[in-house]
């Protein structure tokens, strides 16, 4: 299978853009340097973890209950707003855009491309980014701004 070649990692790992592939189960199976550089990380560091472990608790709620449900369903989601923390406990602000590979119609692994924010980008103002899209998506405002806590 292509998504599991050693060509398809090495690609992955040595793009110079920010980029990921998970599996079925969230866990990351590749992941460029630069985007672990991004987060202060060695890739070694973050293969196999979750990647709803690396993202602040209002990011995490929209993976878990909205987005990877989706993306698993659908294959496909475009410029969602995530905030990760990096292993320092800053943050980094960005939006993420990610297809999927299907073998015999299962979800086998997925290919993200990462854009950051801009530089300067608050907490409050990437929550807000946030609670704008859930809103979008058909989340009551309140209940949106509750859920990502900006009441």
């Amino acid at each position: 299978m292509i998504c599991d070649s050693i060509e398809y990692r090495n690609y992955i790992a040595n793009a110079h853009v920010y980029t990921h592939s998970i599996n079925r189960d969230g866990q990351f199976t590749t992941i460029s340097n630069a985007w672990a550089s991004e987060l202060l990380y060695e890739p070694s560091e973050m293969i196999g973890k979750r990647v709803v472990d690396f993202l602040m608790p209002w990011s995490r709620y929209l993976s878990l209950n909205i987005m990877l449900p989706r993306f698993f369903a659908e294959g496909i989601i475009t410029d969602v707003p995530y905030t990760f923390q990096r292993s320092d406990g800053s943050l980094t602000h960005i939006t993420m855009s990610a297809g999927c590979f299907r073998e015999s119609g299962e979800v086998v692994r997925s290919l993200a491309v990462i854009s950051l924010a801009q530089r300067g980008e608050t907490a409050e103002s990437a929550r807000q980014k946030l609670a704008d899209f859930i809103i979008k998506d058909g989340v009551p405002a309140d209940v949106a701004k509750v859920i990502i806590g900006l009441t």
